[in-house]
């Protein structure tokens, strides 16, 4: 345990900034003991800050925990559990998180406003969603593609066209 916390202090040493840690899929520890170990270890870090110059973490995150008091042993009836965590993949959930043409569109005015390279946004928005439907991770991958791959080597009025776009997708298929 004391090694883990031995490389966090490199991290706070690095960092300029606030550290938060966030832990994922906290109510299904395969040992809830050394969890709730590392979080008592935590907490008396974070009560004892700047004594020493001991580093703590500005924040801590216990994602999908539905309740807290599962981590010390005590029974939560099960009508008592949060019923729906939206962002749990392991959960199905009725949620259309697909970028709509005009916000795809909009993120390219914004690109093209910044870069003046005469971009028609309405047609490469348009090629984007068709080809993406919208899918977020898609639509950054092919503009990620265009911008600093396909605009090297063509300059961006050209790399921000059917063919650069196309050139795009060649490279992510």
């Amino acid at each position: 345990m004391f090694s883990v916390f031995y490389e966090l202090a490199y991290v706070f040493d690095k960092s300029d900034r606030p550290v938060v840690l966030i832990i994922d899929d906290v109510d299904r520890p395969a040992n809830k003991e050394v969890l709730c170990e590392f979080l008592e270890q935590l907490r008396a870090r974070y009560i004892t800050r700047g004594v020493n110059d001991m580093p703590a973490f500005h924040s801590v995150i216990l994602s999908s925990e539905k309740d807290v008091r599962a981590l010390q042993g005590k029974e939560i009836p099960e009508d008592k559990y949060v019923e729906h965590i939206p962002w749990d993949i392991s959960s199905d959930f009725d949620l259309d998180l697909s970028l709509p043409c005009e916000g795809i569109k909009a993120m390219l005015d914004d690109y093209e406003s910044e870069h003046n390279c005469g971009m028609n946004t309405e047609e490469m928005a348009k090629l984007i969603c068709e080809y993406t439907k919208g899918y977020p991770g898609l639509v950054s991958k092919i503009c990620y593609i265009i911008d600093t791959k396909i605009s090297k080597e063509k300059g961006l009025s050209d790399a921000w066209t059917k063919s650069g776009f196309e050139e795009a997708v060649k490279e992510i298929s």
